[in-house]
């Protein structure tokens, strides 16, 4: 969500707290490239609060936010990634592409799965948190990861400024 929001009238203030997101009968070594977020934000949402969610067993990231590559990265912005839960899934746990103002804090985050797709001969390596098309202002504060073969993982050519990403806390926490 949201996907029928415009500039003119936009989603804003959503709050996703305390819910249990997950896929029945999954298949975390399937091979095609699925996106199956537990949450995906996009178009012109903003002020999204997603706290004290357990997020575990999908083909995509535990939750993402933003647009895809071209569109601005101003619409979707003032996103809160919270204190979540998320564990065993591919892709990542928490993504951002071209959104902006935006925090992923306080998150544990383990076992996300590296996929690699012998039929298009691409891989996916697992990682806790990154991002893509140039996040502006994303913050990774005091979050947890492990079991995963990266904590951040910038998207070369698509990475934001030096100046717009902010990491901090160290042993092996993130």
């Amino acid at each position: 969500f949201p996907s029928h929001d415009t500039a003119a009238n936009p989603t804003s203030y959503i709050v996703v707290y305390n819910n249990q997101i997950h896929a029945d009968d999954v298949d975390l070594t399937n091979v095609n490239d699925t996106d199956v977020h537990g949450m995906q934000v996009g178009g012109f949402a903003s002020y999204v609060w997603y706290l004290n969610n357990h997020v575990h067993h999908l083909l995509g990231s535990g939750a993402q936010m933003g647009q895809q590559s071209g569109q601005s990265e101003t619409n979707t912005h003032h996103c809160y990634y919270g204190k979540n839960i998320i564990h065993d899934v591919r892709q990542a746990g928490l993504w951002s592409k071209s959104a902006s103002d935006s925090i992923f804090s306080q998150n544990e985050i383990y076992d996300v799965v590296d996929v690699y797709s012998p039929p298009f001969n691409w891989t996916s390596t697992s990682k806790c948190f990154g991002g893509q098309y140039r996040p502006n202002r994303l913050w990774i504060l005091y979050n947890k990861c492990y079991g995963s073969s990266r904590m951040v993982r910038l998207v070369r050519g698509r990475c934001p400024k030096e100046d717009h990403l902010r990491c901090g806390q160290g042993k092996g926490d993130l």
